[in-house]
């Protein structure tokens, strides 16, 4: 197996396994309609293009049979008032076959690197509740719980 940054030239592996991701999580929504995702191929390849060129982002592939099994996707973001950086994972997955076998802390030791190499502060992540497997994972690798995330999709008032 093959772990490695994705370049401009994995972008169809890239997407085709971000579906993947979607799918896993719209299937944790007990009114998921079943409908397998295709939403990442269809219109996240100029976000793929721009993270790939920009070089704030990096995604983390792991490879196997030129067929991507897991990926870690982490982005460098401002904190303005400490005048430093941190990166924050927006996503990590394992394909389930894969599961144990060490793919995931593999991506995340890489996301470390990357990190300390970027002089980055910090690294934060977002996981949505009851990903049980998930939050002891995150544990065993270091990260603490760390406060409570808001969102909010409408923006009118």
């Amino acid at each position: 197996m093959d772990i490695r940054v994705a370049n401009k030239n994995d972008k169809k592996v890239v997407l085709k396994i971000l579906d993947e991701f979607n799918d896993y999580a719209n299937s944790l929504n007990k009114d998921w309609d079943r409908k397998l995702s295709n939403s990442a191929q269809k219109g996240s390849g100029f976000l793929f293009d721009e993270m790939i060129s920009l070089g704030r982002s990096k995604i983390f592939l792991a490879v196997e049979n030129k067929e991507a099994v897991g990926f870690l996707e982490i982005h460098k973001v401002p904190r303005f008032r400490k005048s430093k950086y941190y990166g924050e994972i927006e996503g990590i997955f394992i394909r389930e076959k894969y599961y144990g076998g060490g793919v995931a802390q593999k991506l995340m030791r890489l996301a470390f690197k990357w990190a300390k190499n970027e002089g980055l502060d910090c690294i934060r992540l977002y996981s949505a509740q009851g990903l049980n497997r998930a939050h002891a994972f995150y544990k065993k690798m270091g990260f603490d719980e760390a406060g409570i995330t808001f969102k909010k999709y409408n923006f009118d008032f």
